[in-house]
């Protein structure tokens, strides 16, 4: 599962509208308060990994669930900030009542020191150090069949070491590092294209590739490898990096060595701030596969 936390509740209060306005719950987030007849109590019930925002109406207003939804992003990210509510908020989501709320000053604390307990539970030692002793989970997925492949689309079977991060790297919700990690570590993938269809020589070498990279990371306490998986098009070794630059040189040396000839070879990241980001392993390699537009 991913990391989780009791629920914590606020109440905005009352606010309240007249009953002919249909943009009420997507302005609701600005907080304006008026005297009009319809009132509407909301609620946060955050968790680490998965912020729920509760509204709840009169008898006569019904909820449109797309304008909640937005009324709820906006809300969570007003009261606890761009950078926390990127962090830590998840899936956002509506239930029908407030039971203990918090007041609305006291939320973006709360959630401060309830993310700290959390972090404090994760381990202080990196996974270069911490390697060895970690259980390997084998994952099986089916993939559509498509010309290229966006992210890890194509993913049919991989391994990891971090089947929390793993998960949360695969589902709709934010991913940010910190979550995973008190060491600094960046959690990254390498994309390779592979050329040719997958069959087992494909895998073999690409443990191989696995093996080769943890011997020029560890040493240097650069990082180290946590997973891999073969995809349609695709070969992925999953990463945890203390020094993203330097790795990314190592990377590339093990891959010339390794008589890797595809250009098509990039370090990518998981976190979403991260998104748009990406490190080819040649000073010619093309972009990755972008969404058309």
């Amino acid at each position: 599962m991913l990391p989780t936390m009791p629920p914590l509740l606020f109440d905005f209060g009352t606010t309240v509208w007249s009953p002919n306005n249909a943009l009420a719950l997507a302005t609701a987030c600005d907080f304006a308060y008026s005297k009009d007849q319809i009132g509407v109590g909301q609620q946060v019930n955050a968790t680490l990994g998965t912020t729920d925002y509760a509204s709840f109406n009169s008898k006569n207003n019904q909820v449109n669930p797309l304008k909640e939804d937005t009324q709820a992003f906006l809300a969570a990210e007003s009261l606890l900030g761009e950078d926390l509510s990127t962090d830590w908020v998840g899936v956002l989501d509506a239930v029908a009542e407030v039971p203990q709320p918090l007041p609305p000053g006291a939320l973006r604390r709360a959630f401060i020191m309830l993310g700290a307990e959390q972090r404090s539970r994760i381990s202080a030692q990196p996974f270069l150090d911490r390697l060895e002793g970690l259980a390997w989970t084998e994952i099986d997925l089916k993939p559509r069949k498509q010309e290229d492949y966006l992210h890890r689309y194509d993913l049919g079977a991989a391994v990891t070491c971090a089947p929390d991060l793993w998960r949360n790297a695969h589902s709709s919700q934010l991913f940010w590092s910190g979550r995973f990690s008190r060491s600094g570590e960046t959690f990254c993938y390498l994309k390779i294209d592979r050329g040719g269809p997958l069959r087992r020589s494909a895998v073999g070498k690409r443990i191989k590739l696995e093996d080769a990279l943890n011997h020029a990371l560890r040493p240097g306490r650069l990082g180290c490898v946590i997973g891999g998986g073969s995809g349609r098009r695709y070969n992925y070794i999953d990463l945890a990096l203390i020094d993203v630059r330097a790795a990314a040189d190592a990377i590339r040396g093990v891959l010339l060595r390794g008589g890797l000839k595809t250009r098509r070879a990039w370090l990518l990241f998981f976190d979403d701030t991260l998104g748009a980001e990406w490190i080819g392993m040649w000073p010619d390699s093309p972009a990755p596969p972008t969404p058309k537009s």
